[in-house]
């Protein structure tokens, strides 16, 4: 991945402010790291499945940055390397607001017994991961991965939504949505009223 970024900022060129200046912050290499802790432990390091990541605190190398358009304004740009297994997570996590992303993991734990976050969808009483995610090559792990395990429905028994089994794929943000059993929202309507 690393290469990756070289490349992306290469792209860039004079467009991305220096790296000397307090806008620009570059993240390479966590995604390996924290396959390296899940093989050593097969378990985050509290522990306890309802403390996994919060927010954006995944393990994704990112860019982040400052560009500057045509006519001199600046904007932000934050460039996420993601695996294409893990992107409809990725996407559920980094889009939305705070408190909207915070409602649909609680609920997630309280009403569905699931743990969501930016990397996947996982069964809190066994840790199997729930629903099939396209293998794209991207990931090195040296885990066997088990059958995918069906949703949890309010009771805790197994449950599949309409449409699914073993065998589907999670393609998009609208399947985990339909995994969780809640209906499913654009982007830019992730969002809580204050």
């Amino acid at each position: 991945m690393d290469g990756v970024l070289t490349r992306v900022i290469g792209a860039m060129g004079d467009s991305i402010l220096r790296e000397d200046t307090d806008f620009h912050m570059l993240s390479i290499g966590r995604l390996k790291e924290y396959w390296r802790g899940v093989k050593d432990t097969g378990k985050n390091k509290k522990g306890d499945p309802k403390h996994g990541f919060q927010g954006n605190n995944d393990c994704y190398d990112k860019l982040y940055g400052i560009y500057r358009t045509a006519n001199g304004a600046h904007r932000r740009i934050d460039v996420v390397l993601v695996p294409r297994c893990m992107l409809p997570f990725a996407l559920i996590g980094w889009t939305g607001s705070k408190q909207y992303n915070r409602f649909l993991r609680r609920f997630a734990i309280d009403e569905r017994g699931l743990i969501l976050t930016s990397h996947g969808l996982h069964r809190t009483r066994d840790r199997r991961t729930v629903g099939q995610t396209p293998d794209d090559g991207s990931l090195e792990l040296g885990l066997a991965p088990e059958p995918p395990a069906p949703s949890l429905d309010a009771n805790g028994v197994d449950w599949w939504p309409p449409g699914w089994d073993s065998g589907r794929t999670i393609e998009c943000e609208r399947d985990v949505f339909e995994l969780l059993g809640v209906p499913y929202k654009e982007p830019w309507e992730r969002d809580c009223p204050s």
